[in-house]
């Protein structure tokens, strides 16, 4: 069975490098798979512009994106592995390039907006907090500059007591060599959220009060697909509710 993949949503702002940090932490510690993916907006068709103009900007759209990609460097000898589409919009291309490769996780850095060391989620990420098909993960504005990476501390959301969410921490834990800590809160915290119980199985959903937990964490924040607990290292197994 191939490794699920951790993919960060990339487009080279200094929150994507955010993303970039905390993806390479987990993806290390869990020896995972890491792939760096950007979504460029697929040209469509129109009156005023013929196919083969329409080609000609998409090939350059593509190169554009490889050649960014390419420069991507999270450092420690790893090079991740591009994943570059085509799409309407970042939310659905980062959507079909995580089931496409079977993600175990995707990364977010926060909007521009975030102020530092808080996670903010942008448009696109909200988007996939609403029916993602894997685990979304967010990194706080400024995470990039912080001299460790690696979370010490895991802890399970106040009212996120399902099996798959519980089984998480303490995977998560491990693979971190971090302590599992209830009600921690810090910039070195993991925080895990689970989604909600009316959830489609293998989607993220997520409550008002995720959303609540997710903007005041002062550390990353992983939120889970229902049914689905996250390993590092592996595919999401199903854990029994």
């Amino acid at each position: 069975m191939d490794q699920a993949p951790i993919i960060v949503a990339y487009d080279g702002s200094p929150h994507a490098e955010d993303a970039l940090a905390l993806a390479a932490a987990l993806a290390d510690a869990g020896a995972s798979r890491l792939a760096v993916a950007h979504v460029y907006r697929a040209p469509r068709s129109g009156v005023r512009t013929g196919a083969a103009s329409r080609r000609g900007r998409e090939r350059f759209m593509r190169a554009t994106a490889h050649d960014l990609l390419g420069r991507v460097s999270p450092g420690a000898g790893r090079q991740p592995r591009p994943l570059v589409i085509g799409s309407t919009t970042t939310a659905r291309g980062i959507s079909t390039l995580a089931q496409r490769e079977g993600a175990a996780l995707v990364v977010w850095g926060s909007a521009s907006d975030a102020p530092p060391g808080h996670v903010r989620p942008g448009s696109a990420a909200r988007r996939l907090l609403q029916g993602g098909p894997c685990a979304q993960a967010f990194a706080p504005a400024g995470f990039r500059e912080r001299d460790r990476h690696r979370p010490t501390t895991v802890t399970l959301g106040e009212h996120d007591a399902d099996a798959d969410a519980r089984s998480s921490v303490h995977g998560l834990a491990e693979a971190l060599g971090a302590s599992v800590a209830a009600g921690a809160r810090g910039e070195d915290t993991l925080l895990v959220l689970g989604s909600r119980p009316d959830a489609e199985e293998g989607r993220v959903l997520a409550s008002a009060g995720t959303d609540r937990a997710i903007r005041t964490a002062g550390g990353p924040v992983v939120v889970l697909s229902r049914g689905h607990g996250l390993g590092l290292g592996g595919r999401p197994a199903a854990v029994a509710a």
